[in-house]
């Protein structure tokens, strides 16, 4: 990348009372392998949490030599959907390019100048990349290889929706997908990374894959549980469905998630049999999708999830 075409790239952190996890992501945004003259870097936490938990973080980063210019701010209202808001804001008045990235995962050295190289190759409007998850130790045995992975795709395959936790997006993509950037309505249910994906595309933009911009997610403890992987599944299925009648209201609508929901969970069931002698990490891959398909069910009865109201793995 020549000094001519560099990038000025904010990395946004939305944060809410997970100090040591936002600790070591910012410790691995210092490992970025950049090119010379590559883009050049600030970084903005947007910290939602009433105890103001990641200021003495931020602070540590700062007068502890961190490689890239941070600002901290201040989030009062509760939501992801408001942190993101107040990030790109700040961040779309210094740069023509956010990645967004959450505070309970890591960035791999390559993986901004991946999502870089991809939106300058395929002229994206916004570029995703996988997430992987990191079960800490002990793990659970529910806890299997895979199990809380974000899909993946080639690099260059144009797709429809991805994960905020690894996600840039460019000025052009925030106009196509007009304001507010991400709904307020979804500040507690989360959702609002595939509704804005969904405005991206309508408005006429090109989202790209781009699978070498790999990072980690830290799965704790108190995530491994059963309770808490059906949980998250569940709320997995209300919020698609709740997303689609917004979207497309009407018996259509309705009888493909119902159809769905069916399907999902029938061969849910059939995993979770066929994982029995094989262990729990197993059935609980079969019984994910069983719980999805009754999330669908939910969204489909008009449910809203508000998974957003507590932080967990802090």
């Amino acid at each position: 990348m020549s000094a001519a075409d560099a990038a000025r790239v904010v990395v946004a952190v939305p944060t809410r009372g997970r100090p040591r996890m936002l600790a070591a992501l910012l410790a691995s945004l210092d490992r970025l392998a950049l090119e010379d003259g590559g883009p050049s870097v600030e970084i903005v936490v947007v910290d939602n949490d009433p105890a103001a938990s990641a200021a003495p973080v931020c602070a540590r980063y700062r007068g502890g030599g961190g490689r890239f210019p941070l600002t901290r701010l201040e989030e009062a209202r509760p939501g992801v959907v408001h942190v993101r808001n107040t990030a790109a804001a700040w961040a779309f008045a210094r740069a023509d390019r956010v990645a967004w990235v959450d505070d309970d995962e890591e960035v791999t050295p390559g993986w901004l100048s991946a999502l870089l190289a991809v939106e300058r190759r395929f002229g994206a409007d916004a570029v995703a990349g996988p997430v992987v998850a990191r079960f800490e130790a002990p793990r659970s045995p529910w806890a299997g290889e895979g199990l809380l992975d974000s899909p993946r795709h080639r690099t260059g395959a144009q797709i429809r929706t991805a994960r905020a936790g690894n996600l840039l997006l460019t000025r052009r993509g925030a106009e196509r997908a007009g304001a507010p950037l991400f709904d307020p309505g979804l500040a507690l249910s989360g959702g609002e990374d595939h509704e804005l994906l969904a405005r991206v595309l309508a408005g006429g933009g090109v989202v790209v894959w781009a699978d070498e911009a790999l990072v980690v997610e830290t799965v704790p403890r108190s995530r491994q549980t059963l309770g808490w992987i059906l949980g998250r599944f569940a709320h997995y299925g209300t919020v698609n469905a709740g997303l689609a009648l917004t979207a497309r209201p009407g018996a259509l609508t309705r009888g493909g998630i119902a159809a769905e929901a069916v399907l999902v969970a029938a061969a849910g069931a059939a995993r979770t049999l066929r994982g029995l002698p094989r262990g729990r990490a197993a059935v609980a891959r079969g019984l994910r999708q069983v719980a999805y398909g009754v999330g669908l069910v939910r969204g489909l009865a008009g449910a809203r999830s508000a998974s957003y109201r507590a932080t967990d793995g802090g």
